[in-house]
């Protein structure tokens, strides 16, 4: 079990992680120093990081993300207790979304007309396995279907691009094209996003 708990009192965003007996679960210690104290937890340290991104069942692994998505950090607990971590950095543009399919273990990143996608259970999960473009280089939002398979995006002119991950071809099907193309929308809070449905049939 993973305890995190994010500090905004700090003078810079930080997280604190303690790893938990699975037989015998406890409280983290308030104090990291105490923690020498407790049996059922082990303090692992003080991450910079601004957020916990999600948790990974089959690989025991947590995901966290540094302050203006700059990187992503992952840690995962080896059989004698140490801790493997790996991590993910960005230069310019930075990512204006991060996103993270616990059930799938896929990791993915918008940076302005690219998605790219990491498979976080793969034996170098820092390499992206694929790469998704759209055709305006513009994307406003994007979001993964529960079971993985269909990515969609929406463009700055507000058409709507699905993929089918599963293909891995990169080419996507306009399921809804621009409503008016001399409407180009600059910033995401013109649009409300989209979501599929939990069994994967509907795109809102």
């Amino acid at each position: 079990w993973w305890v995190a708990q994010t500090d905004e009192l700090e003078p810079e965003a930080a997280t604190h992680v303690w790893r938990l007996n699975r037989e015998e679960a406890g409280s983290p210690p308030s104090d990291p120093a105490s923690r020498q104290a407790q049996s059922t937890a082990q303090y692992h340290g003080r991450f910079d990081v601004e957020r916990v991104l999600g948790f990974a069942p089959a690989q025991d692994a947590l995901l966290l993300v540094g302050k203006t998505n700059r990187f992503v950090l992952g840690l995962q607990a080896a059989e004698d207790g140490s801790l493997k971590s790996w991590r993910i950095e960005w230069d310019a543009p930075l990512p204006t979304a991060v996103k993270f399919q616990a059930n799938q273990g896929i990791l993915s990143a918008l940076r302005g007309g690219k998605i790219q996608l990491w498979d976080t259970t793969a034996s170098d999960p820092t390499q992206p396995w694929l790469e998704l473009a759209a055709p305006s280089q513009r994307l406003l939002h994007y979001n993964i279907s529960p079971n993985g398979r269909w990515l969609a995006a929406e463009q700055n002119d507000s058409s709507v691009l699905l993929w089918d991950v599963s293909q891995a071809t990169g080419e996507p099907v306009v399921v809804r094209p621009a409503i008016d193309p001399d409407v180009i929308l600059s910033d995401p809070k013109g649009s409300f996003g989209l979501i599929f449905d939990p069994g994967n049939r509907w795109l809102v």
